[in-house]
């Protein structure tokens, strides 16, 4: 239930980032800014607008969290199972990195379907149906390039999404784990800090912050060319989104060619507002709900 709720309430943000990756700097109809974004979306589609593709996301989030711990725990294992197992700091890494992957590439048609409910405008008559709900419609859509194109157009950007949350999981677990025990430490009533900081978890919380905003900014922009191979073509508000077909490193290349480096970040500010938190709660309840498994006597 408590995960229902913090989706619902981060809802606006996702669909916010989503509006401003997708947008070219080229585009004179373009929105500048979050706060911009925001208010824009409530003139011209109404406050629910904010919350397009949290159907699919509330699916996402839980899914993907249950993979990606679950991989990233039995794979810390098996490395310092092996003859020469390697240090701790690459287990961190490897493990992140494989377990992020896994998690991506089980939901990654949940997060494809996410994003083209978010980047539709329902002022578009093209691209929502008055008479049937967007979901729906963005779903026949999906079946019927399925029907051109067996599986491909569910998993269209993967390569990209992998190519990015590699690293970003790798270098969070690397962080997280790298700061954790300084920091709990650092926190601890024997430094003199209040006793309810490391009760409450607090130290635990402040390392996947740093680590998630750290790790979110390195490959953010592999993120936003994600984005724009999965709304590839679709059109909005009367925008058709440009064809990329020649793989992640021509779509970068494509992206910095028609908006400069800057287009590759943009969206990172709310994105980073909306990963803080979100590591920081991911990691306590990871820390929490582990320590209650080893005292019934789990691995």
């Amino acid at each position: 239930m408590s995960g229902v709720v913090s989706r619902f309430t981060i809802a606006p943000l996702d669909v916010v980032k989503i509006r401003l990756q997708l947008q070219s700097h080229t585009d004179k109809s373009a929105i500048r800014g979050a706060l911009r974004t925001f208010a824009t979306i409530i003139r011209r589609e109404g406050i629910v607008a904010l919350w397009k593709g949290n159907i699919p996301a509330s699916f996402l989030y839980p899914l993907y969290g249950s993979v990606q711990f679950a991989t990233y725990r039995r794979l810390t294992q098996f490395l310092k199972t092996l003859p020469t197992p390697p240090g701790q700091h690459a287990i961190n890494f490897v493990a992140g990195g494989f377990a992020g992957a896994a998690a991506t590439t089980t939901t990654y048609p949940l997060d494809l379907l996410r994003t083209r409910l978010a980047a539709a405008s329902s002022i578009s008559s093209s691209s929502v149906s008055r008479s049937s709900p967007a979901l729906f419609e963005a779903l026949r859509t999906l079946h019927a390039e399925h029907r051109q194109h067996p599986l491909r157009p569910y998993f269209r950007g993967l390569p990209a999404a992998l190519a990015g949350i590699f690293p970003y999981m790798g270098l969070f677990f690397f962080g997280y784990e790298g700061l954790r025990a300084p920091l709990n430490a650092l926190l601890s009533p024997q430094h003199g800090a209040p006793g309810w900081i490391s009760i409450l978890g607090a130290p635990d919380a402040l390392a996947g912050t740093i680590a998630g905003v750290a790790s979110k900014t390195a490959v953010f922009p592999f993120d936003t060319v994600r984005k724009r191979m999965q709304v590839q073509g679709q059109s909005t508000t009367g925008t058709t989104y440009p064809l990329h077909t020649g793989g992640v490193l021509r779509t970068l290349s494509e992206v910095i060619a028609r908006d400069g480096v800057r287009g590759l970040y943009r969206g990172l500010g709310i994105g980073l507002i909306k990963a803080a938190p979100a590591s920081a709660v991911t990691v306590w309840a990871y820390e929490r709900c582990l320590a209650v498994m080893q005292r019934m006597g789990g691995s």
